[in-house]
């Protein structure tokens, strides 16, 4: 198998395995302005998915497969995804590494997610996914879609001179100007 086969598949299994955070709502005890515990409910609180952010990279933790563990593995494998942005309705988010790119994008309430594998700017591979579970891909949109993510900005290369966001379409990459 090419280098780049094998890439593209360790990125699509760890984009569509289990997260290991379990749940990214938490409750809170709220106290009531009079001193009535009695009057005490318990508020629900949203944070974010991610579990480090490194610039405009947010990172999603994966859980240990039963094969890791057998191979001794003891390292949770963390993925750094960009947000692309939002276009009619549309929400992207990538990881990069090298030349290869993987691009997850769904419409709200993201029930199905299209999965979009990338060698430079050609597409190689394309699938449709449940986006009802957890895996991370949900958990990089979800984050995206509630506002949780900024828009990842490219800095030039090659003789550009402005910064630019990047969208992804079966037909390849798009890159526009930063305009704000």
């Amino acid at each position: 198998m090419s280098n780049w086969k094998l890439s593209a598949a360790a990125m699509a299994l760890l984009l569509i395995a289990g997260c290991s955070q379990q749940n990214s709502i938490s409750t809170v005890a709220s106290q009531p302005a009079i001193s009535d515990a009695s009057a005490a409910s318990e508020a629900v609180v949203e944070k974010h998915n991610y579990v480090v952010k490194d610039g405009l990279e947010y990172g999603y933790e994966s859980e240990l497969s039963q094969n890791d563990k057998d191979q001794g593995k003891v390292a949770n494998t963390v993925l750094m995804f960009r947000f692309a942005g939002e276009k009619d309705g549309r929400y992207q988010v990538y990881i990069k590494q090298g030349d290869l790119s993987e691009v997850a994008e769904c419409e709200k309430p993201c029930d199905y997610i299209k999965i979009m594998r990338f060698s430079g700017n050609v597409m190689i591979d394309k699938e449709m996914v449940s986006g009802r579970n957890q895996s991370i891909g949900r958990m990089a949109l979800d984050d995206a879609i509630k506002g949780y993510m900024e828009q990842f900005v490219g800095t030039p290369t090659r003789g550009g001179t402005k910064p630019y966001h990047v969208w992804f379409t079966e037909q390849g990459r798009i890159l526009e100007p930063v305009t704000k």
